[in-house]
């Protein structure tokens, strides 16, 4: 089998080599995009009293704006492009998530938790491979490697504990997209991409000032659907 990968990578590195030796022309860039994420956040909450995990739909909308800069080489009807993006995003949630305890004479609401997650900034690297449709459209798939910024934060709505933790994830997001040549020098893009990171775990973020041995901690894999319009300049 790795006989068999190599020799694929061999003849994949072959079949490039006339591009790469090719001119690559600049481009620069920006975009706003529509994002629609698919997390639970599964939340472990210890007391001395009790102990139980809770998953809490944080599904959510937000938007972002980017900003990019890459080379593009263009060779016949296809073309490959390489770029780097770096965005801002307005992309968080809040739910509620209660902890029940079970007891003889019923379940009894233990503590009501308020959680809210975020990603705030990605910067990532885009490998694009397209081909002509027309004169003046293309179409592409591409292949991003992100690295985002998440942030976990929760209040407790029966006392006056809270916490928060951020952390940086690496992700990556196969997509699709389309773009249209406006004038010689001017296109516009739309794409999708499904972006896939890693599990952020939290470690304990709870300051709860009732109980001093409360933990809570969190696990959520963030997994996002990206759309982006982008307005490109290519020198």
């Amino acid at each position: 089998m790795k006989q068999i990968i190599k020799f694929s990578l061999w003849l994949l590195f072959i079949a490039t080599l006339p591009y790469c030796q090719a001119a690559w022309h600049p481009y620069l860039g920006v975009g706003a995009g529509l994002s629609k994420s698919q997390n639970a956040l599964n939340v472990d909450f210890r007391d001395p009293n009790i102990s139980q995990t809770i998953a809490v739909n944080m599904d959510t909308t937000g938007l972002s704006g980017t900003v990019l800069a890459g080379v593009h080489n263009r060779q016949q009807h296809f073309f490959f492009e390489t770029e780097i993006f770096s965005s801002v995003h307005n992309f968080k949630n809040k739910r509620n998530g209660e902890v029940i305890m079970h007891t003889p004479l019923g379940d009894l609401s233990y503590a009501n938790l308020e959680f809210e997650t975020s990603m705030r900034f990605t910067n990532g690297i885009s490998f694009i491979v397209g081909k002509d449709l027309t004169s003046f459209a293309d179409v592409f798939l591409k292949l991003d490697l992100l690295r985002s910024q998440f942030r976990v934060k929760y209040a407790n709505t029966r006392t006056t504990g809270k916490g928060e933790q951020s952390k940086w994830l690496l992700g990556y997001a196969p997509g699709v997209g389309v773009q249209f040549h406006l004038t010689k020098n001017i296109l516009t893009r739309f794409d999708y991409s499904y972006r896939i990171y890693n599990e952020f775990r939290t470690q304990n973020i709870a300051h709860e000032p009732t109980v001093q041995s409360t933990t809570i901690s969190g696990r959520i894999a963030p997994r996002v659907h990206q759309f982006a319009l982008s307005l490109i300049y290519r020198f």
